[in-house]
This record gives structure tokens, sequence and C-alpha cells, in this order.
């Protein structure tokens, strides 16, 4: 969880360096700061750390901040269905805030809202409010997001010989790449490690960014998507072969135990 979550938020980083170190956008108007050169890229850095730092700190006054707003709803009697949809809007509100935060800040927008999730992780209630009443707004966002990004591939490059070639090159490098992340635990290490190779979502965000600010060509953007494409594809297959496979030799394993239990009685009379 530790591993995916460092891997997110190092690729909203990124996410942000790019955003802010192409010269399409150096005359309009935006965010403070330099849009061209060396600073045009060491500010978004700054800038995404020193959010990532106060945001972290206000996660961890944000539980007892929100048990003080409960008491005082329950004290009004608050149903638990009405404290719920209440929960949600200040989730909802403060993840607004984070974003226009994270945006005049110089950082990602995206980077605002996951924090804003962090920040209400560990806030009882928030889980259980989220799963009750979101799950279709996120299902279709869902669909949404990956149509934009559909949008922007080129058909005509994507089924080009070096494009199709490279690809698969790519394909190899992060998919090895990934799974080595599962030497931490030894143990359940390709489990994990396939695990982590289907979490491109955020690659597929940087690589449309590069490629509408003209960052790259064509065919290294369709290069990038067959390499994640492919690995989003293969990972879930191989990591359900992988879960089926441990709990398979789980079984045996307490099988073979129970029949070892039982049997020591017996040698031992």
């Amino acid at each position: 969880m530790c591993a995916a979550m460092f891997d997110d938020v190092l690729s909203l980083i990124l996410l942000a360096m790019i955003s802010n170190s192409s010269d399409v956008e150096a005359n309009d108007e935006g965010p403070w700061g330099p849009k061209e050169g060396t600073m045009a890229v060491i500010v978004p850095l700054l800038s995404s750390v020193i959010f990532i730092i106060v945001t972290t700190l206000i996660s961890f006054l944000m539980p007892a901040a929100i048990c003080q707003v409960k008491a005082g709803a329950m004290a009004r009697k608050c149903t638990k269905e009405q404290w719920r949809m209440l929960l949600l809007v200040i989730v909802l509100s403060t993840c607004a805030g984070f974003v226009a935060v994270a945006y005049y800040s110089r950082t990602t927008f995206l980077l605002g809202g996951f924090m804003a999730g962090v920040a209400f992780a560990s806030v009882p209630d928030t889980l259980e409010a989220w799963d009750e009443h979101m799950p279709q707004l996120t299902a279709w966002s869902s669909r949404i997001f990956f149509a934009t990004i559909g949008f922007e591939v080129p058909v005509k490059e994507l089924f080009h010989a070096d494009a199709l070639a490279f690809g698969a090159l790519l394909t190899v490098i992060a998919m090895a790449t990934q799974v080595v992340t599962g030497v931490f635990d030894w143990t359940n290490k390709f489990t994990i490690g396939w695990a982590m190779v289907g979490r491109g979502e955020l690659g597929f965000v940087m690589a449309e960014q590069a490629f509408s600010q003209g960052l790259t060509s064509k065919l290294a953007f369709a290069i990038t998507v067959w390499a994640l494409l492919l690995s989003t594809l293969v990972s879930p297959v191989v990591f359900r072969f992988l879960v089926s496979k441990g709990e398979k030799e789980q079984e045996q394993k307490q099988e073979k135990e129970k029949a070892a239990a039982a049997a020591a009685p017996s040698a031992a009379a």
C-alpha cells in the first residue's frame, strides 16, 4: 500500500513538472512564476513538496476536527444518514479547496485531489459514506477520464511498425521495473510486483499532457500508449493467477498441518 502511494505521489510530482515545462503556455495568463526554462521545472517541484508536507500535517489534524463537527451534529439530533451526507459535503468542499490551492501553487490539481483523499483516509465513516453515495458518479467519471485520453491517441501512428516494436520493448522494461518492487516482501514478491504493474492510469495522463503540449511526437506518444495499455491488460491476468496459486498453496499447507496434527496422537499411542 505504501509503495503504491509513493508511486502515485512521484507520478503526480512528475506530472506537475511536465505541465509547467512547455513553451506552449509561456504567454498564457495563469498561475504565478516562470513558465520557461529551468525554473519552470524547479518551481513546480518545490511547490509540490511543500504542498505535500502542509497537507500531510492537515491530515493528522483532520480526524480530531471532524470528530468535533460530528459531536456538534449529533447534539442537534442529526441522524446517521444525515451525518454521512454532511461528511460527503465536507469531503468534496475540502477537495475543491485543495485542488484550487494546488493549481495556484504551480503543482498539478490532481495532487490536490489526491491529498484531499489522504486527509480523510483516517476519518471514521468517510469510506462508508463514499461507498454508499458515490459509486455511480465515480464509475461515470472513470469512463469519461479514459475517453478523454482515448480522444488524443493517434490511431495511424499506433499501428506503425516502429510504434509496435518500441512499444513491445518499452512494455517489457515497464513490467520488469515494476515487478522488481516486490523484492521488499520476498515471500509474496511476484504477487506484489505484478500488482504494481497495472498502476498506469497516471502514466496515461502524463503521456497525454506531454503530447498535447508539444513535448513529445505522435510516435513517442503511440509507443507510450502501447506500453501502458499492454501493462494494464496483462497485469490483472497474471496477478489473478498468482493470487489463485497462492490461495491453493495456502489451503494445501493447512490440510497438511491438519493431517499432521491428527496423526500426532496416533503416533504417540
